[in-house]
């Protein structure tokens, strides 16, 4: 079929994509990273929100229910692995802002019903 990938970044012998599945609904994708140790699946995430920082990779993925929280995921092509940096505090739906990478300090905001929160951290 035609391509349908969105958002992609190139860190150090790694290439991470998302594809869109469904036209309709351009907000959502599948992330995917490769390395020379293989291929990566990497879950459902928010088109436009890839962001590399510090060596790593991170997208949003949005909450799936009114209990589940938004949160931002790292992908260390390191260790290969897969973490929760961020998850939306509180009750209720909430989604997060494209994470912003200036140096070695990465910053997203969080909108909620239990109200709005912008985060800064310092990555090695």
């Amino acid at each position: 079929p035609d391509c349908k990938g969105w958002d992609s970044a190139m860190l150090d012998g790694t290439t991470v994509w998302s594809v869109v599945r469904n036209e309709h609904r351009i907000d959502a994708a599948h992330f995917y990273a490769h390395t020379d140790a293989g291929w990566f699946d990497l879950g459902p995430g928010t088109t436009g929100s890839l962001v590399t920082c510090a060596g790593d990779a991170f997208f949003i993925r949005d909450s799936g229910s009114r209990t589940e929280p938004a949160a931002l995921l790292r992908w260390s092509p390191d260790d290969h692995g897969l973490s929760v940096a961020y998850e939306a505090t509180g009750s209720g739906h909430a989604f997060l802002s494209p994470p912003r990478c200036g140096g070695t300090h990465l910053t997203v905001t969080a909108y909620s019903q239990a109200g709005d929160e912008q985060v800064t951290t310092s990555l090695p």
